[in-house]
């Protein structure tokens, strides 16, 4: 995979450390699986019938129309990166991680390197339906299974795929003489960063909204709630209770049922798909759930060095506020909505996924939620995952030391 030229002289650099050379010689002997990465939301560009970039584009962070408000697109491959020098250097978002995997792990896409490339902005069950798709053409007529890698909401995804959230025919399996796409197609699965038990900022994002980058264009929460049906499946799940009163107790309202909404007057309270979405998004919550006993081995790598609003909404004199801890008083005044994560997702829902090996998820610390697929330091811990065995050991007999700041780890080879 290609890039903008200082990305590539930046990367070679790095990847010259003897660590990443340890990595590329291991991955070489290795008895390696295709992999398969599901990006999150907002990491798979938007192109209409003319090919011109609707999102993914530089200028999309600045100019509309939202994603919400997009009709007549579709996917047009991960996001390498927001270009800041066309041809020379851009923001990366998955550019590095991607070419990270060929030159160190030594995959090749198209080969035994696949992205899934969807529209995001689809209900999870369509979604894992693609991914049942790219997981069959992968496979083919053979007995091989696949590595799956979930970045944030491309986490859920990957869970509602297992737990055959995308059949509508029970006995639908693509023909596939083998084992079918499902649990047993999987080796393992990495998620980075995914809130496997939704989040409280998709709540957020769609009652107040969410700017991209700062003086960047806003995405109001209107569109949102219309044109981007997966925010309802991002919700944390059923039988949570994230609204409570001003000194954090719980209160009997269920954030999956319209009732609630209409009671509250939360946005989209009045809209005519919202019961369809909420009951979707409490069907495929609860088909999850039931599937756990199912999942594949998985590998956590996540994030908890950060307050993070966790599942809390506070009603406060009759107004829904979600908590921030970059507005001044809030992390003293809600101090009961706060818990340890990335800054954006709590670390309890990362950390939620099933058959993990006995240490649990494997702590890392990054700038940003966002910035989980682009920090270099990060790439080599996925190659990592990806070389371990599927038969659990403790850590303290495996090699690679699993610190809580990585950085200094890493840079101390």
């Amino acid at each position: 995979m290609t890039g903008p030229l200082f990305n590539r002289v930046i990367e070679s650099m790095r990847t010259r450390a003897h660590v990443h050379r340890e990595l590329a010689r291991r991955a070489r002997d290795a008895k390696r699986c295709p992999v398969i990465v599901v990006p999150p939301m907002l990491g798979i560009r938007l192109i209409d019938d003319r090919g011109h970039a609707m999102w993914g584009a530089t200028h999309r962070l600045f100019v509309g129309p939202a994603p919400g408000e997009l009709r007549t697109v579709r996917a047009a491959g991960i996001l390498d990166g927001f270009t800041l020098l066309p041809g020379l250097y851009q923001r990366d978002v998955f550019g590095g991680f991607i070419r990270y995997l060929e030159a160190v792990y030594g995959a090749r896409l198209g080969e035994d390197l696949f992205v899934l490339d969807y529209d995001w902005r689809q209900p999870h069950t369509h979604s894992a339906r693609q991914l049942a798709e790219l997981v069959a053409r992968v496979r083919g007529t053979t007995d091989d299974r696949v590595d799956l890698v979930g970045v944030c909401s491309g986490g859920p995804v990957i869970r509602t795929f297992l737990a055959g959230g995308w059949r509508d025919d029970p006995n639908d399996a693509f023909a596939d003489p083998v084992l079918g796409p499902g649990p047993a197609s999987v080796s393992r699965v990495i998620y980075m960063g995914a809130p496997l038990r939704g989040s409280i900022s998709s709540l957020d994002y769609l009652q107040e909204g969410v700017t991209m980058v700062w003086g960047g264009y806003r995405n109001t929460p209107q569109p949102l709630n219309r044109g981007i049906p997966a925010m309802f499946d991002m919700l944390p799940h059923d039988g949570e209770r994230i609204l409570v009163d001003r000194v954090g107790a719980s209160l009997e309202l269920d954030h999956l049922d319209p009732k609630t909404w209409r009671e509250l007057g939360l946005v989209g309270h009045d809209r005519n798909g919202l019961a369809d979405d909420l009951a979707r998004a409490r069907r495929t919550h609860q088909l999850v759930a039931s599937a756990e006993s199912n999942h594949p081995p998985s590998i956590v790598i996540a994030d908890r060095h950060s307050p993070t609003t966790t599942a809390r909404a506070v009603l406060a004199d009759g107004r829904l506020v979600f908590p921030c801890d970059q507005r001044a008083g809030d992390l003293e005044r809600y101090r009961f909505a706060f818990a340890p994560g990335d800054g954006t997702i709590p670390a309890a829902t990362m950390a939620a996924a099933p058959n993990q090996g006995p240490d649990g998820p494997w702590w890392i610390e990054t700038s940003s939620h966002r910035n989980i697929a682009s920090d270099p330091h990060v790439h080599p811990i996925v190659v990592e995952a990806l070389l371990s065995p599927l038969k659990r050991l403790p850590r303290e007999k495996y090699m690679w030391p699993r610190l809580a700041k990585p950085r200094a780890s890493l840079d101390a080879r």
